[in-house]
């Protein structure tokens, strides 16, 4: 597993747990939701960058 897939998978995790334990400890929950949101969004962008193909023509 490539760093940029870890990287998504993390910040996924992140947000999922983030967004249970809003419920129980909502300042905790909140914070890790949005740092789990901003690393999903950051490793999107890289990954999205990585497999461009240039064109031949």
């Amino acid at each position: 597993m490539n760093k940029d897939m870890f990287i998504y998978i993390l910040g996924f995790v992140m947000f999922l747990v983030g967004s249970y334990l809003s419920a129980y400890w909502a300042v905790l929950g909140t914070i890790i939701g949005i740092s789990g949101g901003w690393i999903l969004g950051i490793s999107t962008y890289f990954l999205g960058t990585r497999k461009q193909v240039k064109s031949k023509i």
